[in-house]
């Protein structure tokens, strides 16, 4: 604890170094040289600050001096090289297009990049390579072993987050068919931000009989359409001729504990050329106890999914979405520890960091985010894998 409390107060002072480096050269570039932009000021400041850093956290913060700097650097640099881009956009916002003071925005920014500084460092530059290992709910440290509970509340407060289910939406939107398995399908939520054309087909499976329930009320009154059916039950149900050009599991597969056993299952029903669709709850560091209290098994990065994914398919797509999301998903592990998200705190993620974050995601190449997104086809005599 001693070593920690140590490591903790020789970070802050490196980071005031780094942080006097980095708005000394924003305010060069504001004040003296009269640069046009904000954004490209600070994306300027925090490459030297961010330099400053760097042999600050490698000679000073961790002490790692038994790998090599190269490779160190090189992973810094692609951590940081995010962070910048992350930097200069929230100035583009905030000043740029907004009009508020730089040094407010400047304050923002340097929050954020202190908090992905510190945990990034630790967890990835400046440490061995450690394998994840990955447990269930009932074996995660730190939080209490209870029986799982699900409300359904958090499913309501979710259902409103207009933008992310807008985001998401359209990048899946190519690769749905006509013909639809909905495994998990909630109250709906799925089907009704894809409901932007005539499926021939779309079968909800819900296991939850409650949640079913209220599926069935909502399907009953016509909305969703002539081509939706809802049951009570799992992929395990179905029959063996049904078939689906779609197959999708939004928020749905970091449920289910045997999760490779359930892809080869559905798989079957899959025609070639199908698409089994994926979006997930991304990187087990930022697993707190609501993922608990709502069931998850695990959050997932790249590699779990590839080795879940069945031998008759490939990899079309994979990749993260929402880096915005992570900062404050990763805020609240390391400082709010609030164990259920309140329904302001989703309205300004929804309304704010979403909005944001679409083209921020775009600028950092999808490197880092809250979520993944996995596209896995069913092999044709022309289907190629994308890694």
């Amino acid at each position: 604890m001693k070593s920690q409390t140590k490591e903790l107060v020789r970070y802050v002072i490196n980071g005031l170094v780094a942080t006097t480096v980095h708005y000394s050269v924003l305010n060069i570039c504001m004040e003296h040289l009269h640069l046009v932009s904000a954004g490209i000021s600070n994306m300027l400041a925090s490459s030297v600050g961010i330099s400053c850093t760097f042999l600050g956290n490698r000679y000073f913060v961790f002490r790692s001096y038994d790998h090599a700097i190269f490779s160190q650097a090189i992973k810094f640099v692609g951590l940081y090289l995010s962070i910048a881009l992350l930097n200069g956009a929230i100035l583009f916002l905030w000043t740029d297009q907004l009009g508020y003071n730089y040094k407010t925005g400047f304050l923002l920014s340097l929050a954020l990049q202190a908090l992905l500084s510190y945990f990034f460092s630790k967890k990835y530059v400046f440490s061995g390579n450690i394998k994840p290992i990955i447990k269930t709910p009932l074996e995660r440290d730190g939080v209490e072993d209870a029986p799982f509970s699900y409300s359904g509340k958090e499913l309501e407060n979710f259902s409103t987050a207009i933008n992310w289910k807008a985001y998401w939406s359209h990048e899946i939107r190519p690769y749905l068919g006509d013909e639809v398995l909905e495994p998990g399908a909630g109250i709906g939520a799925t089907f009704m931000a894809l409901n932007n054309k005539r499926y021939r087909k779309w079968i909800a499976l819900e296991p939850d009989k409650a949640m079913c329930s209220v599926l069935e009320k909502i399907n009953a009154s016509g909305t969703l359409g002539s081509g939706f059916k809802v049951f009570n039950g799992t992929s395990a149900a179905l029959l063996p001729q049904e078939t689906f050009d779609t197959i999708l599991y939004i928020d749905v597969l970091e449920h289910i504990e045997d999760d490779h056993c359930e892809l080869v299952r559905v798989q079957h029903h899959l025609v070639e050329g199908g698409h089994i669709i994926i979006v997930a709850p991304a990187h087990n560091f930022l697993y707190t106890p609501f993922d608990k209290k709502i069931g998850h098994y695990r959050r997932y990065n790249k590699g779990m999914l590839r080795s879940v994914m069945p031998e008759n398919m490939v990899i079309k797509k994979i990749y993260y979405l929402d880096c915005v999301g992570l900062l404050a998903s990763l805020a609240n592990k390391l400082f709010l520890k609030t164990d259920t998200p309140s329904y302001i705190q989703i309205q300004v993620w929804d309304k704010f960091m979403v909005r944001t974050t679409r083209w921020v995601d775009i600028m950092i190449g999808h490197m880092i985010g809250k979520s993944i997104v996995c596209i896995f086809e069913k092999k044709t005599e022309k289907a190629g894998e994308v890694r």
